[in-house]
């Protein structure tokens, strides 16, 4: 099948002809998979109901098989389409392919009753192909000219001059088309002469137009097509157009996108912005470019068409004197003086704009600077931009057409793990031509080196991570690299406390870092700081590894410094506390890490226990196989030097988590046994009574005689320690059970009979409050499954509202989560459709961060009516979830 939309609109090979799902089609096709979010507030944000309006039209597609939806809801198109051909050759610079492809104005007649924002990109997209086209018949008409081939040369000219009124012609286009009008005699030369007096233009030589057919960089200037950044390029036409600003400067690390959406800004500007700049916006790239001489020279060439106003700066801003237009000066962080000349161009061009591209801020006070970082990487699978990208730029290496949803999961991680950097997207999207995306991550983890490029028509400076970053490495000193290699050991953020401590870096020193976009300042200047994972990789490369492991040595003494404070916080403002080191997780688990591979065991235990243990952080914050594995290796490292205590404990989290997060009962079953023999070994009867009272709950399902004499010996060992802990953890285990055999009744006794236990023990100053708040949050849901299914609906729902309040108190992310889904099925159940599809979405985006794939799946299943399964609003969840 083929979508045409140039001249008209029409499905080649299909009986689907109705307009609608075709312009969502064109859409698809000329934008790239898309979120179904996305295409609801563009194609029918002015619908009544957009979404369902969407999917109506989705229905027709798929029907047709002319677009599926990935994981993520993302929309792929799945036919091939004339304008994105077009595009593409002129992307190749096949301008013949180019000429002879269009077939007319984009959706030409196409009257569908399209919103206001969907009418702004039919428009914006129609100017773009109209100015592609004429581009591309000028330079054929110019080599035409060139072969002597008047006829076809007159003919191109034709078409490019039927074209000027569809997309605003540039100067450097019409001062060839009135020298070739000219030159064969044609009948718009006329006009063409009273349009060029109008914009000021001289027809160029003819002799000179046909000695050669380069065509400059002002209409020219091409780039794979733009996807994201609305934001940053809404906000540079407010500053140019609605705040007066004068300069512009978008600066950030290479191959982050400055260039892209910059000339994307310059070509927007004839259509959108014709009044505040009727001269419209000139492109000047500057690769090579070193000084003030050349930067002038390279603004000359590009604008000044008629010549006569003299040489150097003082010559370019008489002929720009009068010029109301942007100039687009693209990658000016290495030309000396550059600051010098906008200066001088802004103070003797009143109306002239600069918009410059950098990797360093410019020392300008008059320049207002826009700072271009990753694209949006979402949580949730194909939701986000650079993931978008990744599918995008992988159709076009070569590589697979569609995914599974266990590769989306994946391709998010990989645009997670590169922090959502355009170039790095690209060139791993690329990567699968060859290899699958889980073999990309695996190889991404290990180095990043492998990221790298060899097409001809990408700029050197973007083949690998190396040369990207390698120009603005040899600009700093030697003092702000051996700073750099200190703070690459940061794999979350920094606060500037901590580089004062591990890299000796002051406020003056890491604000040179930051205005050379090595060092980003997160969230808002709220004081934390961070490198970019591909500058990490970077540095780690040019570091030695006596350098390197001094560097790691005194991030985990600052590790194990900073959480010796945070044991203290925690007894202090626990959700506070949790909150950072949730934030510092990943530093701790470095650290860790560096130093069980010291053989420091005494200091990983330490760290760790603070970790998961103080702060119980892999139930409250969610725990990966990884982390889970750290926990376990420490142990049994703790265990071989004699550190019972600390192995039992780091034993028992490492159990917690993998029952939670991992689902793997047989292998946390294990992990709870290793516990247990070591709370035997120390005699320990308050962790024996709990570890077998978790091993009775987990076999219960499947031996019941077995968890009979797990919870007896439990209750035992609890008797025998005369310990009120120790008996409410056996009661948590119990409660679970009653639930399970579904007695209701005995389970609200068990539960509130807990909940008064626990505020005794919670009375002594020494009691371990993550325990007890634990078993808190389990008496609390179960108390409320026990009322709800006794049948009172109204008091159920009101202890489940108290025991969300607890969890986000206490700043615990799983149990909000638990919180969120148990409302959301009683309010499904009682028919309350939009309230339970606010829970159901915020339990769905806790369950997605923390990676609890089971309780997601639960949550889908139950719930379904929030995620467009088949069950009916009203019939509420499945089996009631006990908690423990």
């Amino acid at each position: 099948m083929l979508l045409r939309t140039l001249g008209g609109l029409a499905l080649e090979g299909s009986a689907l002809t109705r307009p609608k799902p075709l312009v969502v089609l064109a859409y698809l096709a000329l934008e790239g998979p898309t979120p179904r979010r996305r295409l609801a507030e563009v194609l029918f944000g002015d619908a009544v109901d957009p979404r369902d309006s969407l999917s109506t039209a989705l229905r027709h597609l798929r029907a047709a098989e002319a677009a599926n939806t990935l994981a993520g809801d993302i929309v792929r198109c799945n036919v091939a389409c004339d304008a994105t051909a077009l595009l593409n050759a002129f992307d190749g610079y096949r301008y013949a392919e180019v000429v002879a492809a269009y077939a007319g104005a984009f959706l030409d007649g196409c009257d569908v009753g399209l919103g206001v924002e969907a009418e702004e990109w039919l428009f914006e997209t129609r100017e773009t192909i109209a100015s592609r086209v004429r581009a591309a018949s000028v330079h054929e008409a110019r080599a035409a000219l060139h072969a002597q081939r008047y006829d076809d040369a007159r003919r191109l000219a034709g078409r490019a001059i039927a074209l000027a009124e569809a997309a605003d012609i540039e100067s450097d286009e019409l001062a060839v088309l009135l020298a070739i009008s000219e030159a064969t005699e044609m009948p718009e030369a006329a006009r063409l002469r009273a349009m060029a007096s109008a914009m000021d233009v001289d027809a160029l030589d003819v002799v000179a137009l046909a000695s050669t057919h380069d065509v400059g960089s002002g209409s020219l200037h091409r780039t794979t097509r733009l996807i994201g950044r609305t934001n940053e390029l809404a906000l540079l036409a407010d500053k140019l157009t609605e705040s007066d600003e004068r300069v512009l400067v978008v600066f950030g690390l290479g191959g982050v996108g400055k260039t892209r959406l910059v000339a994307r800004f310059a070509q927007s500007v004839p259509a959108r912005h014709r009044n505040r700049f009727p001269d419209g916006a000139v492109f000047v790239p500057l690769d090579g470019v070193v000084d003030a001489s050349g930067l002038v020279a390279a603004v000359t060439a590009t604008i000044v068409l008629g010549g006569g106003q003299g040489r150097g700066i003082d010559g370019l801003v008489r002929a720009l004197q009068a010029w109301r237009g942007v100039v687009v000066l693209d990658n000016v962080e290495q030309i000396e003086d550059v600051e010098a000349v906008i200066r001088r161009l802004t103070e003797g061009c009143p109306d002239l704009v600069v918009l410059a591209s950098s990797r360093r801020r410019l020392a300008l006070h008059a320049a207002y600077h826009i700072e271009l970082t990753g694209l949006r990487t979402d949580e949730r699978p194909g939701g986000s931009e650079a993931t978008t990208l990744f599918l995008d730029r992988a159709a076009r290496a070569g590589g697979p057409t569609a995914f599974s949803d266990a590769d989306m999961v994946t391709i998010g991680r990989i645009t997670r793990l590169l922090d959502g950097h355009p170039l790095a997207v690209e060139l791993a999207a690329a990567m699968t031509r060859a290899f699958g995306v889980e073999r990309i991550e695996a190889h991404l983890g290990e180095d990043l080196s492998v990221l790298e490029s060899r097409a001809v028509d990408v700029p050197e400076r973007h083949h690998t991570v190396s040369s990207l970053l390698e120009p603005t490495w040899q600009r700093l000193d030697e003092s702000d690299r051996h700073a750099l290699v200190r703070l690459a050991t940061f794999a979350s953020g920094f606060t500037l406390e901590a580089a004062k401590v591990v890299a000796a870096l002051g406020p003056q020193r890491l604000l040179r870092l930051v205005d050379v976009a090595v060092v980003h300042v997160e969230g808002g200047g709220r004081g934390r700081y961070r490198l970019h994972p591909i500058v990490r990789g970077f540095v780690r490369e040019r570091a030695d590894e006596a350098t390197w492991q001094q560097a790691l040595t005194a991030h985990a003494a600052f590790v194990r410094s900073y959480l010796g404070d945070l044991d203290a916080a925690l007894a202090v403002d626990r959700a506070r506390a949790i909150e950072r080191l949730s934030v510092d997780r990943e530093e701790v688990r470095s650290a860790v890490a560096f130093a069980l591979g010291e053989g420091d065991v005494q200091a990983a235990g330490a760290m760790l226990h603070t970790l998961v243990v103080s702060g119980d952080l892999l139930q409250a914050r969610g725990a990966d196989e990884h982390l889970i594995d750290l926990v376990t290796r420490v142990a049994q490292a703790s265990l071989d030097h004699g550190e019972r205590a600390v192995a039992e404990r780091l034993f028992t989290k490492a159990a917690n988590a993998t029952r939670t997060f991992i689902g793997d009962a047989e292998a946390a079953i294990a992990l709870y046994r290793r516990a247990l023999a070591v709370a035997e070994e120390t005699g320990d009867l308050v962790r024996q009574a709990g570890h077998h009272a978790i091993l009775g709950m987990m076999v219960f399902d499947r031996d019941r005689a077995a968890s009979d004499r797990a919870l007896a010996k439990a209750r035992a060992l609890a008797d025998a320690a005369d310990d009120e802990m120790a008996a409410a953890e056996v009661l948590t285990r119990v409660a679970y059970c009653a639930g399970r055999v579904r007695d209701w009744v005995e389970l609200e006794a068990i539960a509130s009979a807990l909940l008064a236990r626990l505020d005794r023990i919670e009375a002594h100053p020494e009691a371990d409050r993550s325990r007890v708040d634990a078993m808190r949050y389990s008496a609390m849901h179960n108390r409320a499954v026990a009322v709800d299914e006794q049948g009172d609906k109204r008091r159920a729902m009101g202890l489940r509202r108290e025991a969300l309040a607890f969890a986000e108190a206490r700043g615990h992310l799983l149990w909000q989560g638990y919180a969120h889904a148990d409302i959301a099925r009683g309010l499904d159940e009682a028919g309350d459709a939009a309230a339970a599809a606010f829970h159901a979405a915020s339990a769905r985006e806790l369950f997605v961060r923390l990676g609890a794939r089971d309780e997601l799946a639960a949550l889908e299943r139950d719930v379904g009516t929030v995620f467009g399964a088949q069950s009916a609003p009203g019939t509420g969840g499945g089996a009631p979830a006990v908690r423990s």
